[in-house]
């Protein structure tokens, strides 16, 4: 009998990607860690600005998630993820990720207002991430 898998979705405002299967998926909620595996419980909660992984056939796949929301279905075995942006560690430009990096370091540095404060901690905290799933490799 082979194993059920997974059926994954990701949607993101500007890539497109199949649907696909895969063994389990693991990244950051609100909550804390999740990994969600085969007949997972129902869940909805929103996704951090955090590594994700996905494991398939014994291959593991990195990916830099910018946040969004995560929606599984325990019927179906769906995982359905909607998020802002989400790179392979092989997408990531090292380069352009530091120097995002190092901008928003500089913005926290100097006064801002509470909205700007907020745009630039995200910022830092995307870039350091990128980062940190670019290392990963």
């Amino acid at each position: 009998m082979a194993m059920d898998k997974l059926n994954v979705t990701i949607t993101t405002p500007d890539k497109f990607f199949p649907p696909f299967k895969a063994d389990s998926v693991s990244l950051v909620t609100a909550m804390g860690h999740i990994e969600i595996l085969t007949h997972h419980a129902d869940y909805l909660g929103n996704v951090e600005i955090s590594e994700m992984t996905i494991t398939n056939d014994g291959k593991v796949e990195r990916f830099a998630v910018g946040g969004g929301a995560l929606h599984v279905t325990e019927r179906t075995n769906t995982v359905h993820l909607i998020v802002s942006s989400i790179e392979t560690a092989e997408e990531i430009d090292a380069k352009r990720a530091n120097e995002e990096k190092t901008k928003a370091e500089t913005l926290l540095k100097a006064p801002l207002s509470e909205n700007d404060h907020v745009k630039a901690e995200i910022s830092l905290k995307k870039a350091l991430n990128r980062l940190s799933v670019k290392d990963s490799l």
